[in-house]
């Protein structure tokens, strides 16, 4: 058995959908942009959100770092996004583009639209990778073969039997 929808149906899904996901923008209405300035200092490539760190401000890294971009994000109309949710954003966009942290650099405020700025900035060493240790030595492998001892001759070879004829 086939479902078909009717034109009508039809008609209004299409129409639904574009409303929807238009009312979902707006919805956010966060506005966020992404200015390049300097080339990083390792490749980049896309994390969790989780692994970029957040300094505030007049916070910096303890360590080495480049300014890669700045992240500006601002309110749109009518929305009431807080500090906390802005920032978030910044963070997301400098996950996306690969970013080791986030340094906050203040607020901004443009045409009435308030907002946070932040640098997207690299490490200038590469990111440190933890080791594995080695298990502890469990003596000598019980399938290996065995290995003659430097002091001892090699043993003789034994007999073939087209030899003893």
């Amino acid at each position: 058995m086939r479902l078909t929808m009717s034109k009508k149906t039809e008609t209004m899904r299409s129409a639904t959908v574009p409303a929807v996901l238009s009312l979902t923008l707006l919805a956010c209405g966060i506005q966020t942009d992404y200015v390049p300035l300097n080339p990083p200092s390792h490749t980049l490539h896309a994390r969790m959100l989780a692994d970029v760190e957040v300094f505030d401000e007049g916070n910096s890294p303890p360590r080495q770092y480049v300014e890669v971009a700045t992240i500006e994000a601002r309110r749109m109309s009518n929305n009431h996004a807080t500090k906390e949710e802005l920032i978030k954003n910044i963070r997301d966009v400098a996950a996306r583009h690969g970013c080791d942290a986030v340094r906050i650099l203040g607020g901004v405020d443009m045409d009435g639209r308030r907002g946070y700025r932040g640098a997207c900035i690299t490490y200038d060493e590469a990111p440190a990778v933890t080791a594995t240790p080695s298990p502890p030595d469990a003596g000598p492998n019980p399938y290996a073969p065995p290995v003659p001892a430097a002091s001892e001759p090699p043993a003789p070879a034994a007999p073939s039997s087209a030899s003893a004829k």
